[in-house]
């Protein structure tokens, strides 16, 4: 069960990445580049704190970007999630203080979610993606791994993952013990 600070924590930076994102997006989106600063603290969640804070993260700040962006309601939902997940399950063996493996977690969770974007807006009738997608497409993916590696050191106030040990969800399998024959 997480504490209520670890919880703080997460939406205090959560939050502050989805007002950037609705604020100042159009500005940046003048020079090609729209930057994803909620996927970014989304990533850190899940590298820091494991798979399933992750998951969680993903799950509401996406779903609260859709709602407050007014656009396609669940699509960053079903994006960010997943991804997330796989960031936190990715990483676990890696240190989480290496800034190389900030980068490529952050590398990979924005091309996984950009494909999980654009497969989803074209089954459900927009348009056939591109995935070239110029700019935008690679800024994105370059500013959230640049945005992970610069802050994976520092320590946010995020719950860290246990070491060594085994995640909630994992099911652990008993050695099958095969004797000569009953004893009584």
């Amino acid at each position: 069960m997480p504490r209520r600070r670890d919880v703080r924590f997460i939406a205090f930076f959560g939050l502050l990445a989805l007002l950037l994102q609705l604020s100042l997006g159009e500005f940046f989106r003048r020079w090609l580049v729209s930057p994803d600063w909620v996927l970014a603290v989304v990533t850190l969640v899940a590298v820091k704190s494991g798979p399933y804070y992750g998951l969680g993260a993903g799950a509401v700040f996406g779903f609260l970007l859709d709602l407050l962006s007014g656009r396609w309601l669940g699509l960053r939902v079903l994006a960010y999630a997943p991804a997330a997940y796989l960031v936190g399950l990715g990483t676990g063996p890696l240190h989480e203080r290496h800034r190389a493996a900030g980068f490529l977690a952050g590398a990979f969770a924005a091309t996984v979610s950009l494909l999980v974007q654009r497969l989803w807006i074209t089954l459900l009738g927009g348009g056939i993606p591109s995935l070239a997608g110029g700019g935008d497409t690679l800024g994105r993916i370059l500013f959230t791994a640049f945005f992970v590696a610069l802050l994976i050191p520092y320590d946010l106030g995020f719950p860290q993952r246990p070491a060594g040990e085994p995640q909630e969800l994992k099911l652990i399998l008993k050695p099958l013990r095969i004797g000569k024959g009953r004893e009584a």
